[in-house]
């Protein structure tokens, strides 16, 4: 039973009955329109997000370009399109890194996480209600750090980034200096046994 049809979602009434005991209840689900996150890499490491005020909390946020995909459209097609839209930029490969449920206690959503890679800045084309949204390029490790303090909130952007560390760990300044020594290491062992 649909108890709501607005432009961006529906609330419906899921009629269900338990295996275990048999008893009738019911589940108020959010349906939303499948949406796509797009995560842009820069070649230096850095990440393009976008800033814009949200309603629902009266703040803005940063986030990476996401949206909702059209009827008849592929995921991969809507997430180079949300890009464009909103950062102004065109990208030459996009990664499925993941789909993700968002908020599925009381949600039927599923979204699409793909990584960009191979930037290219253009006109940003953005709709009426994304006016206001400013672009802003940003470290893995500020990224990080707003995580941490809670400065970010937003469960979606988490569990993007999250999948983008799973997918490609940002090499430190670090871990670049041990590789470094590690390999000049070996190269004098090879020279002193020749």
């Amino acid at each position: 039973e649909v108890l709501y049809d607005g432009k961006i979602l529906q609330l419906v009434v899921d009629k269900i009955r338990y295996r275990e005991s048999g008893r009738a209840s019911a589940r108020e689900v959010v349906v939303k329109d499948d949406f796509v996150v797009a995560i842009p890499l820069l070649p230096d490491g850095r990440l393009v997000l976008v800033n814009q005020f949200r309603h629902p909390f009266a703040a803005r946020t940063a986030t990476f370009p996401a949206g909702r995909v059209d009827a008849g459209e592929a995921p991969e097609n809507a997430a180079a399109r949300e890009l464009e839209e909103e950062a102004g930029y065109k990208c030459a490969k996009l990664t499925k890194l993941a789909v993700v449920h968002e908020v599925p206690e009381f949600a039927r959503c599923v979204g699409h996480v793909y990584l960009a890679e191979g930037l290219e800045a253009t006109a940003a084309l953005r709709e009426d209600g994304e006016a206001t949204m400013t672009v802003e390029i940003c470290a893995r490790s500020e990224v990080r750090r707003r995580l941490r303090t809670g400065e970010q909130k937003s469960v979606t952007f988490t569990a993007a980034f999250f999948h983008l560390e799973d997918a490609r760990p940002e090499t430190t300044r670090w871990a670049r200096v041990v590789a470094a020594v590690a390999f000049v290491g070996v190269a004098a062992l090879a020279l002193r046994r020749r």
